[in-house]
């Protein structure tokens, strides 16, 4: 059974683990995501006791925003993600937050999917060029 609850201090080093290999992950497709330097509140996806996912996320005014997203690879296909979408989703609606957002790089098919098997849709790709 998959659980979604607030990450606690006890979840550091397994959450950081998590985002780390999100990084080194995300380092295989084209694009980069701006991080930001907002305060963000972590979710964690268990299955009996132990963290198999994260889930970060920041609040701006009404728009709750997505910022990272990460399966254990032995945890993917089993719902853990979609777990923590719908919790972080029911949360800004009980929060009154009026839109999810968030971003997939081009090539990651996977969070695109999890994403839209949870209801957010594509509405705008960034271009971007690197002027040195």
């Amino acid at each position: 059974m998959i659980s979604v609850r607030h990450a606690v201090t006890g979840d550091s080093g397994t959450v950081s683990a998590l985002l780390a290999d999100a990084r080194l992950e995300s380092s295989r497709y084209r694009g980069h995501l701006d991080v930001d330097d907002h305060p963000v509140e972590t979710l964690v996806a268990c299955i009996a006791e132990d963290v198999v996912g994260v889930l970060t996320y920041r609040d701006d005014e009404s728009v709750r925003i997505i910022t990272a997203v990460h399966m254990h690879h032995a945890a993917r296909d089993v719902g853990a993600g979609d777990a923590l979408v719908e919790f972080v989703v029911a949360e800004a609606v009980n929060s009154g937050c009026t839109h999810v957002r968030s971003a997939a790089l081009p090539g990651d098919r996977a969070t695109k999917n999890l994403f839209e098997r949870n209801g957010l849709v594509a509405r705008a790709i960034q271009v971007e060029k690197r002027l040195d």
